[in-house]
């Protein structure tokens, strides 16, 4: 056999004390020292394969897919699109490849708009058009990016009208009517104006710009259009309340506290002179003067309402106040309360007038008017007469607050006792 060994001992021999190096011993250590060499170097190979493994799982220019595998190529389709309405969605698709151009699946991506307002972008590449405009969407994978352009470019798809499903207007009144030209969406699009027209402007006129104006009282379309897109609604203009007349019941007398013998009538006519049905009117009475049977009403189909009228109990005049809902000014009707004999009284005020004959007396004569319990009536009608070739004439028609009425009494020629009259009511 060959090879290299340390010298033993030799049983019986006398130990070396001074043991020198022999030329294959300083092989051998030679040999040990090579050995150990080679085993660091492996050590230190494995270190950096393994660092390698790490950074190859941490480099952010390296997707671990499959192992170790970098990205070298990234790309987005479509490339370029176009939205025609607000609202739209558009998918995106993109594609890694590693250096040898092997598709990459489950790599994470990154995506972003570059104006958010025209185009947003959800994290799983779907676009959504929210204006007009042009955005751009990247998306990164890993340090590579791809870029892809959306433009939003609305279509107009048809006309559309704001409101009701009909267009009121009151009559002679104006008004407004507003259209737009949408996408296919129904969103409005900016900057595209549509223009209008009445099929009938005698019962209400529009212009081209939505303007109206109730003419009179009927039924009518309008459209819109824009560039050979038509959108139709129907409009009608209703009556408004312009006036109350009154018709019947008024002037009238009854002995106080009694009906008066005709109901009284008022009309509610429009603007244009037209009777109008269904308007609310009330008849009014101070409190405790007298009623009205009934007390509101609507107008008829000859925009009539009757009501019957009951006097309060105190002679003398008195009115009831009409009213109609949508008419500024009010409609007072009057009646004459006549005093009742056996509930009115009347007395001189002054007595023993005397005078020349011929001549006028110098203080007025005086009478006054009161109920049975003393109560002076005011506003009572009274009527002067005389009985010789004399005159008297009233200072007033009516008795004043204090239930009183004066007259100036002009004697006859003839001497004598002389007669004057009072008629009260």
């Amino acid at each position: 056999m060959t090879g290299w060994s340390k010298a033993g001992p030799v049983v019986g021999a006398k130990h070396d004390t001074n043991p020198t190096l022999r030329p294959h011993g300083l092989i051998s250590h030679a040999w040990r020292w090579g050995a150990g060499f080679i085993s660091a170097g492996a050590g230190l190979v494995s270190i950096l394969s393994y660092t390698h493994s790490i950074k190859a799982k941490f480099d952010p220019d390296s997707v671990a897919v499959s192992g170790l595998t970098a990205v070298r190529w990234v790309g987005v389709t479509p490339a370029l699109d176009t939205a025609s309405s607000i609202g739209d969605t558009i998918n995106l698709a993109v594609t890694a490849t590693d250096p040898r151009g092997n598709a990459l699946l489950g790599a994470p991506t990154v995506w972003t708009s570059s104006d958010s307002i025209v185009a947003s972008v959800d994290s799983a590449g779907t676009v959504v058009a929210r204006s007009t405009g042009t955005a751009a969407i990247a998306v990164t994978v890993g340090r590579k990016v791809a870029t892809a352009h959306v433009v939003v470019r609305q279509e107009p798809a048809e006309v559309r009208i704001v409101g009701d499903s009909i267009i009121r207007v009151p009559e002679g009144e104006r008004s407004q009517v507003v259209g737009y030209v949408a996408d296919a969406r129904r969103q409005k699009i900016l900057g595209l104006a549509v223009r209008w027209r009445s099929a009938d402007p005698s019962v209400a006129a529009v212009d081209s710009v939505g303007n109206v104006t109730g003419t009179a009282p009927g039924r009518t379309t309008f459209t819109a259009m824009h560039d050979g897109m038509v959108t139709q609604v129907p409009a009608e203009v209703y009556p408004v309340p312009g006036s109350l007349t009154l018709v019947g019941g008024d002037g009238q007398r009854a002995p106080a506290g009694r009906r008066v013998a005709n109901p009284v009538a008022v009309q509610v006519v429009s603007r244009s002179g037209r009777p109008i049905e269904g308007v609310p009117v009330q008849f009014v009475l101070p409190e405790g003067a007298g009623e009205t049977d009934p007390r509101s009403g609507s107008s008829d189909a000859q925009g009539i309402v009757r009501a019957t009228w009951t006097l309060a109990g105190v002679p003398g005049r008195q009115s009831l106040t009409v009213s109609a809902e949508g008419v500024a000014s009010h409609t007072v009707v009057t009646a004459e309360a006549e005093p009742v004999g056996a509930n009115t009284r009347l007395a001189q005020v002054n007595e023993n007038l005397e005078g020349p004959a011929g001549e006028g007396l110098p203080d007025p004569v005086v009478v006054r008017v009161t109920d049975s319990s003393g109560v002076s009536l005011a506003d009572v009608p009274v009527a002067w007469s005389v009985d010789d070739d004399g005159s008297i004439v009233a200072s007033e028609s009516r008795t004043d607050s204090l239930g009183e009425a004066r007259g100036r009494w002009t004697l006859g020629s003839r001497s004598g006792v002389q007669r004057a009259y009072v008629q009260v009511g």
